[in-house]
Parts: C-alpha cells; sequence; structure tokens
C-alpha cells in the first residue's frame, strides 16, 4: 500500500507543471497565445505546430501579419471559422508520414506546397505554413525553402549551408526516425544540381528526374 501510494504521488508530481506550485494555472495549447515551435525562415514567412484556438489566430493575424496558412497535415484541418475572423487565406496540402519509406510521402503535396508559397511570397503575402508539431513536414519544407534562398543563382558552401539547415532540423525537434527524410534533404545541399531545376523554380512544363523522394528509373512532372 506504501508503495502505491508513493507511486501515485512520484506521478502526480512528475504530472504538475512547475508553475501550478506557484499557484497559477499552466497554459495549454488551446490558450497559449503563440504556436508551439514556432520559427522565422525567412522574410514573411514563418512555420510551426497547427494553431489551436482563437489566441493563436489572432498572433499569426494581428503580430505577423500573417495573409496565408499552410496546412501540411494529413488528418487534421485548420479552423475555416478563425481563418475567415482574421481574414487570413488557409490552404491545405496533405502530406502523410511514416517513418518507413515504403509507406511512401507524398511529394507531389509536398511540391505543389513548395510552389505554392513561393508564389504566394512572390505576391508578397505572408505565409505561416505548419504540420501537427512543427518538426518533420514543417522542417522538410523549411529545409527546401531555406536552400532556395542560401543556394539558387549563388556560390555557397555546401558544408556550411548543410550545418545551417541541420542546426535548424535540430532546433525544431527534427525526428531522427526519418532518416529517408533526413537523407533526401541532405542529398539537395550535396547534389544540388540534380535539384536545382525544382528548387530554384527553373521547371517549368519539365519532368523532374531528381526530384526529391524518388527512386532510381522514376519520374515526376511538375503539378
Amino acid at each position: 500500500m506504501a508503495i502505491m501510494t508513493s507511486v501515485i504521488l512520484l506521478a502526480a508530481l512528475c504530472a504538475t507543471p512547475s508553475n501550478a506550485a506557484e499557484g497559477q494555472p499552466a497554459p495549454s495549447a488551446e490558450t497559449a497565445v503563440v504556436p508551439e515551435n514556432l520559427g522565422v525562415v525567412g522574410e514573411g514567412l514563418f512555420r510551426g505546430a497547427r494553431p489551436k484556438g482563437d489566441a493563436q489566430y489572432a498572433h499569426l493575424a494581428k503580430t505577423l501579419k500573417v495573409d496565408t496558412i499552410v496546412n501540411l497535415q494529413h488528418f487534421h484541418e485548420d479552423s475555416d471559422e478563425l481563418c475567415a475572423k482574421y481574414g487570413m487565406d488557409c490552404r491545405k496540402f496533405p502530406i502523410f508520414l511514416f517513418f518507413a519509406n515504403d509507406i511512401r510521402f507524398d511529394w507531389k503535396s509536398f511540391m505543389k506546397a513548395f510552389d505554392f508559397i513561393i508564389e504566394q511570397r512572390k505576391a508578397g503575402r505572408r505565409v505561416y505554413f505548419h504540420c501537427a508539431y512543427g518538426s518533420d513536414r514543417t522542417g522538410s519544407l523549411a529545409a527546401a525553402l531555406m536552400i532556395r534562398e542560401a543556394a539558387c543563382g549563388k556560390v555557397f558552401d555546401r558544408k556550411e549551408l548543410w550545418k545551417k539547415v541541420d542546426s535548424e532540423m535540430e532546433k525544431h525537434n527534427f525526428h531522427g526516425i526519418y532518416v529517408f527524410l533526413r537523407h533526401s534533404i541532405k542529398d539537395w545541399v550535396f547534389d544540388f544540381e540534380a535539384n536545382e531545376d525544382w528548387l530554384c523554380g527553373n521547371n517549368a512544363g519539365k519532368t523532374l528526374g531528381a526530384a526529391p523522394g524518388l527512386q532510381t528509373g522514376e519520374t515526376l512532372k511538375k503539378p
């Protein structure tokens, strides 16, 4: 009985947020003002976790001046009501993510999101893109956008660029189980010439033989 009581007490202590001891309720994901894992990818371009609750949508619209939200989640939708309330255009490019490569990452949807964000920025619209936690699908898209900005039409140091991209992935909790995805991102840097067409937007009307995630001999037409 004493052992069971100790276990219950220990579990309660581990589950108690530190500010509860100060008599203040811990903010939930629904009441926090800023979306989790929020980061800046570039000018007018933000990344993070799925926005939850009125306060987070308000923060995106009013503080960050976001015009467009891009949702990469497969099973969850953004709030049409809150998107309309704050005047943001909310789009979805669903990507199902599994740790094994045999259940295929949806590269077509990924590239549609990539192209869409580029067009939005060209039009001067500020964009926030997210998945569930802002780590893996979001991290992959952020990496592609970072590489585009640093490498297209420029002389760049591949080791230094990879170091920067890898650091950002780690900062935003990219999960090590997605080995195939990490390898793809690394290839975009070190085998840049094979990926230059789709990364730099020179692929209009072409077949992308070197598109991300393709197996040997496969081709992917630009969406």
